[in-house]
């Protein structure tokens, strides 16, 4: 997984949004569908306790419009809407292990494409602890960021010429 992407999918005239790690890890969950605020609705190994609540018909709907998104890679990434989920579905992303927050705000949060800066370079044993493992490394800066020894690269207008910029991704896969 290299980032977080959101597709918009509308089933029988509802818009639903589609939240999916991209490209899809090997295990866990492939995707986590909202309603049109934003609000969790379920993850696609949850999609079946739908059924009860709405036909199957729709429940069916729903499932292969959020598969169809995956496949294609669709939406765009997450950074770029980052209004629309809820604080709720924020929480069952990073519960997920597709982001992690280091802050109050729903807004922050660090995603695996989220540059972080090291005034001092990523600190020594940081890129051993998640080699391979993308929801370890999201966590790991995250309380970087909470310790104060990073800040995500954005808020910076321009970074300084020394430190050292890196994300989850690239530190998972050891660069």
């Amino acid at each position: 997984m290299k980032e977080i992407r959101i597709a918009e999918v509308t089933v029988e005239e509802e818009q639903y949004f589609v939240i999916y790690p991209f490209p899809s890890p090997a295990k866990g969950s492939e995707w986590l569908l909202l309603d049109a605020d934003g609000g969790p609705v379920c993850v696609d190994k949850t999609v079946d306790a739908l059924r009860g609540f709405v036909p199957d018909e729709f429940v069916d709907a729903l499932e292969a419009a959020a598969d169809a998104a995956v496949e294609t890679g669709a939406g765009e990434p997450l950074s770029e809407r980052l209004g629309i989920p809820s604080f709720s579905a924020i929480s069952l992303a990073e519960d997920l292990g597709w982001l992690a927050r280091y802050g109050p705000s729903s807004q922050d949060i660090l995603l695996p494409s989220t540059p972080v800066f090291f005034f001092g370079g990523v600190p020594a044993g940081l890129r051993e602890k998640s080699v391979g493992a993308v929801h370890m490394a999201v966590r790991l800066l995250a309380d970087c960021v909470r310790k104060w020894d990073a800040d995500p690269a954005d808020v910076f207008e321009s970074l300084p010429e020394w430190g050292e910029v890196i994300t989850a991704a690239e530190l998972a896969a050891g660069q």
